[in-house]
């Protein structure tokens, strides 16, 4: 009789642990999906993020208008080579996947953070090296799956140990690329030089950088930069669509936001020096901005295609997890006017 029992037991032991996993996807679902619910609502899945079972962890986003495909970037948990993937719109895995190396060939496995492509060239941000690794974009395109691709060069975003942008996130805005940094304090400083209290009253605490594009420099760039931008806090990236600029903010399971500004609202303030010249100072402050929207925790950067926003999201990875149960492994693209 006992050992029938015992039998029994050891029968409901699945079925009770299928039950407590099946609760925890209910709550972690309701708790992450539910406050953002208009979010999702405005939202639909566009291509599942790559590499999330694979302790991908998802941070750059581009998209390539000429051959209609996403460019994916981000770093490994284990700190392996650094993918970059070419992604279709609505594709459930990726058309390809390749390794990203330094110019000497050695394997890149820094914290690849965002990435612009601009006229065959691609940027990636490298916050721990002050730069960004420039790669070239048919070299990409002509490799083979699985394949290791070396950087062209690599375009430095200091001039000295103490006057430096710490490159987060990029962007291209109208003949010019866009560099920004990531502030949280303690855990991810800045210079001293880059807080200040903008006209309007706001206190920020990190910066942007624009760089001309020039086809006649090295790596398309003009390494002298021609204006600054004060950013909120927590910027993990930014676009610029017309008028509109939009800026993603996150930290942690916090909900995310999108920060919407006005670019004809947008203050000069006084100079500042920077980068080893005086530079026009510009605020992305709350003097120019038109609409705050709550997201999903963990955005990273954004941009528009077409009507849509497409933000990419970290929270899925093998590294936090709990995005895997709030179908976080997808890119989201959100109707603009959502962030109205």
């Amino acid at each position: 009789m006992m050992k029938q029992k015992k039998k029994h037991l050891w029968l409901k032991i699945p079925i009770i642990a299928l039950l407590v996993l099946l609760l925890i996807f209910a709550a972690l679902r309701c708790y992450f999906r539910l406050p953002v619910a208009d979010y999702y609502a405005a939202s639909q899945k566009s291509f599942m993020i790559p590499g999330t079972n694979d302790g991908f962890v998802a941070q750059g986003l581009e998209f390539d208008e000429a051959d209609s495909r996403f460019l994916v970037t981000g770093y490994m948990k284990d700190g392996t080579a650094s993918p970059l993937y070419l992604v279709k719109p609505d594709a459930r895995h990726p058309e390809k996947t390749v390794y990203l190396a330094k110019s000497d060939g050695s394997p890149y496995s820094g914290h690849a953070g965002g990435l612009s492509l601009y006229n065959g060239l691609i940027y990636v941000a490298d916050g721990s090296e002050l730069g960004l690794y420039v790669y070239d974009y048919k070299s990409i395109i002509e490799a083979d799956n699985d394949a290791s691709v070396s950087a062209i060069g690599f375009f430095p975003t200091h001039t000295s140990d103490d006057s430096f942008i710490k490159p987060s996130f990029t962007a291209v805005y109208d003949g010019y690329l866009f560099v920004g940094e990531f502030f949280r304090d303690v855990d991810y400083p800045t210079p001293d030089e880059h807080k200040l209290i903008t006209k309007n009253g706001d206190y920020q605490q990190a910066l942007g950088v624009f760089y001309a594009f020039d086809h006649q420099c090295e790596f398309g760039i003009d390494p002298e930069p021609v204006a600054v931008c004060s950013l909120p806090d927590q910027a993990q990236g930014i676009c610029f669509n017309n008028e509109k600029i939009y800026v993603s903010t996150s930290w942690g399971v916090n909900k995310s936001h999108i920060l919407v500004y006005d670019a004809d609202a947008v203050v000069r303030q006084d100079d500042i020096m920077i980068l080893g010249k005086k530079l026009p100072l510009y605020a992305f402050d709350s003097a120019a901005l038109s609409a705050d929207k709550a997201i999903a925790p963990m955005s990273e950067e954004l941009i528009v295609v077409g009507d849509k926003l497409y933000v990419m999201c970290e929270s899925a990875s093998n590294k936090y997890v709990f995005g895997k149960f709030t179908s976080a492994q997808w890119c989201y693209a959100t109707e603009l006017n959502f962030f109205e």
